[in-house]
């Protein structure tokens, strides 16, 4: 039996081949452990984990430009949605499906959050049986019915948005007519500082909002709104539900009592305006403690009458 002699410079090679492979299992080593300290099976397990899942997230990316093309044009929509400022017109019965739509678009996405959830739940537990090959192949069943779903799901949030916008301008365009006509006392109220008010049903706690070219979207009628705007604001609604009721038959007297106090010069000037052209279709009361208020009302046709010499 013949003895193998190794040079040196086999030897030298051996040594530095060991050490590299050696550097790069410490290396390995510390990787793993970053993901699960102490343990380095758990941290290639861990690993392994976050790869797979960093695939399956490119490949649902890629199914979902697969299922929808224009996905971009999709997303720019949107995104033209939330910067738009004009109003889409839309008739009564269309409104009414759109909304009948959301509906069911809102049941469904439910629906579909509940049986990812499930999903989910029924993966976990596959992984845990011991037939791998039956739970590889459930799994991939799960996976090809997660992918569906999801891109259901994504489509129906798409359409929700769309139809919730719809129905957002349409509300903003076409407002009933006590709405428009308390609009338009409004903007001569504030001297076009707000040009009208809308109704937003999706706002739980304030249903009217504020409306002017100053604004970069409608505010809640509510404070920190100052006093006195709010209170023109309550009145152009009181002067339209009042328009609104007697429209077409007798005209009913209007009473109102200190709707100045909070009010300066100039807004106390524009409001005398407006009673004054109401004055023209129906008689007006006015009730106030203030000398100068009164003496305005009479400069614009009003006459006095004080209830201590009356009784």
């Amino acid at each position: 039996m013949g003895v193998e002699v190794v040079g040196a410079g086999e030897r030298t090679a051996a040594v530095d081949s060991f050490e590299q492979v050696d550097t790069e299992l410490s290396a390995l080593t510390e990787r793993a452990e970053a993901y699960a300290p102490g343990d380095v099976e758990r941290g290639l397990k861990e690993a392994r984990s976050r790869i797979t899942a960093r695939q399956r997230a490119d490949q649902l990316e890629e199914e979902l430009r697969r299922g929808h093309p224009n996905l971009d044009e999709i997303r720019t929509q949107i995104d033209e949605l939330d910067r738009a400022e004009h109003s889409w017109s839309v008739d009564e019965e269309a409104l009414a499906r759109a909304r009948a739509r959301i509906e069911a678009h809102d049941e469904q996405i439910e629906t579909l959050l509940t049986r990812g959830e499930a999903l989910e739940g029924e993966t976990a537990r596959l992984r845990d049986l011991d037939t791998v090959d039956a739970v590889d192949s459930e799994v991939a069943s799960l996976r090809d019915e997660e992918s569906r779903l999801v891109l259901s799901r994504d489509r129906q949030w798409v359409l929700a948005r769309l139809l919730r916008e719809a129905d957002r301008r349409f509300r903003e365009a076409h407002q009933p007519d006590l709405v428009r006509r308390a609009g338009s006392y409004l903007k001569h109220l504030t001297g076009g500082r707000y040009e009208r008010l809308v109704i937003d049903e999706t706002d739980g706690e304030h249903l009217f909002h504020l409306v002017g070219p100053t604004l970069p979207a409608p505010v809640p009628l509510a404070p920190p709104v100052s006093t006195g705007t709010l209170e023109q604001a309550y009145l152009s609604l009181r002067l339209a539900i009042i328009d609104h009721l007697d429209q077409g038959g007798e005209r009913l007297p209007l009473f109102v009592d200190e709707i100045f106090v909070n009010w300066d010069g100039e807004r106390r000037a524009r409001g005398l305006e407006v009673l004054t052209g109401i004055a023209d279709a129906r008689q007006v009361f006015v009730f106030t403690c203030h000398p100068g208020v009164a003496a305005e009302l009479e400069q614009h046709g009003g006459q006095i009458l004080e209830l201590d010499r009356l009784t």
